[in-house]
């Protein structure tokens, strides 16, 4: 294996495990609302930010998809869907590309 295929699978791993960090704060976000645990709470706290920018972000799409607005929890859920989906993506295409 040449070191350019190390580098890429390198920068693929690495792009998996920031999406495995995002899932997980998104799915402690669910946790947190339906629990009131001091863990889940400083997990949170930490998160919130990355957590808001993705339900920002995916809240205009899943409005204009389901023709009214929806809470935030499913925002959320949208936005853990997406992350899950992107991570399957990536990971079936670099097995895709380095299996040949």
């Amino acid at each position: 294996m040449g070191l350019i295929n190390l580098l890429i699978a390198g920068a693929v791993h690495f792009a998996v495990v920031l999406l495995d960090i995002a899932i997980a704060f998104c799915v402690v976000r669910m946790l947190h609302g339906r629990f009131s645990w001091q863990l889940l709470a400083a997990f949170d706290e930490a998160g919130r930010p990355l957590v808001d920018w993705l339900a920002c972000k995916v809240k205009k799409p899943v409005c204009r998809l389901w023709g009214r607005p929806l809470p935030p929890r499913y925002h959320v859920a949208a936005a853990l869907t997406a992350l899950a989906l992107a991570r399957a993506l990536l990971i079936s295409l670099f097995t895709l590309v380095f299996a040949l």
